[in-house]
């Protein structure tokens, strides 16, 4: 896919490459990836930075669009300590992402670079 994260799983024999695709927020709510593992990188947009009673955290894609993560109750989250995150999980049904994995990028970051970057990706697949 364009735009995609390369991820090494290592087998007995070759390691296999697996692409996640990196989106912002109108890609996530395009349908195109339900139940697909990908990456996006939010603004959290809770004071605490902890999951609600529902178990979902509220973010901004960067560009702008706001979407929900879902965290496993049964996970050990503790909440994030940074503002800006960037979130590997599988897209839901509802247009949520249930998190498998997040990276935490500080609480400076430049949301307008990296939408413009995603959108390089996909104008310009074979560089990426």
């Amino acid at each position: 896919m364009d735009g995609d994260m390369l991820v090494e799983q290592n087998n007995a024999e070759q390691p296999e490459r697996v692409r996640i695709p990196i989106l912002n927020g109108h890609m996530l709510q395009s349908g195109q990836f339900q139940n697909e593992e990908i990456s996006i990188v939010g603004k959290c947009l809770q004071s605490n930075h902890n999951a609600n009673s529902s178990n979902k955290v509220e973010f901004e894609a960067s560009d702008g669009i706001k979407f929900s993560v879902a965290i496993n109750p049964q996970s050990q989250f503790d909440g994030y300590t940074a503002t800006y995150i960037e979130i590997r999980g599988m897209v839901q049904d509802d247009g949520s992402v249930l998190q498998t994995a997040y990276q935490e990028w500080g609480n400076e970051f430049k949301m307008a670079t990296w939408n413009q970057l995603i959108q390089l990706t996909q104008n310009f697949p074979e560089m990426f």
